[in-house]
């Protein structure tokens, strides 16, 4: 494997959050969460089947929430009270 094979696989593994799929999470408040990188949009699902999605997300943001060892916390540190649309 060439260095570039590597470090194209190294980029893949550090970004699998950014498949716009359902990612879920350990939470008290979310369950999962998942993120559309050509859209910028960033949905989250919460318990009891509540969908918020965001707008104009930057993949930092995104990737924020997906290391977070509190999605719920990261949530509110970071998103509560931002404009979002209800629903899928």
């Amino acid at each position: 494997m060439s260095f570039e094979d590597i470090a194209e696989t190294a980029g893949e593994l550090s970004q699998w959050w950014n498949d716009a799929q359902w990612h879920y999470v350990s939470s008290s408040n979310v369950d999962a969460f998942r993120y559309d990188q050509t859209n910028k949009r960033l949905s989250i699902m919460f318990h009891g089947g509540r969908v918020y999605t965001y707008f104009n997300i930057g993949p930092d943001m995104a990737e924020g929430l997906a290391t977070a060892s509190s999605p719920g916390g990261w949530f509110h540190a970071n998103l509560r009270g931002a404009p979002f649309e209800r629903g899928e």
